[in-house]
């Protein structure tokens, strides 16, 4: 029966933890939103449009590297 008041201790410091990063993470997140709705006020969408990377733009064909034929 001693034991229970240690027991008690540590299930009320595990919860007291868990609530503490719980009511963290749920003010990150609300801080994250108001940021980015913020930083809308200052975009601009004058830049460079994203071209998507292409393989077959980049590799050449294997006919156009044949052997030069020999002088005769």
């Amino acid at each position: 029966a001693e034991y229970m008041g240690g027991f008690g201790l540590w299930f009320g410091a595990t919860v007291a933890v868990l609530l503490a990063m719980e009511a963290l993470s749920a003010f990150l997140h609300a801080l994250r939103l108001h940021w980015v709705e913020f930083q809308n006020k200052f975009y601009y969408g004058d830049g460079t449009q994203f071209v998507p990377y292409d393989h077959k733009a980049i590799i050449t064909p294997l006919h156009v590297f044949t052997a030069p034929e020999e002088a005769e």
